[in-house]
């Protein structure tokens, strides 16, 4: 497994700082997001590429994510 565990993420964080995340994990991990630091140290400091997403397509990533979330 290459990244931290999603299922049921978004019960876990709000939905903003999701949105950030998904957007752009390093840019939290170098702003000092405690969170996201700790995401990063814990998964061997794997860096995620940023994405160029609209907030429409983030929503589609974090609903798919409750859809199969719920099916488990």
């Amino acid at each position: 497994m290459v990244g931290p565990p999603l299922m049921d993420v978004h019960k876990r964080r709000e939905r903003t700082w999701l949105h950030a995340f998904i957007s752009n994990s390093q840019k939290m991990v170098e702003s000092g997001d405690e969170t996201a630091v700790k995401l990063f140290q814990e998964n061997d400091q794997m860096i995620m590429p940023a994405f160029n997403l609209t907030e429409a397509e983030i929503d589609s990533i974090i609903a798919h994510i409750e859809f199969e979330s719920a099916a488990r």
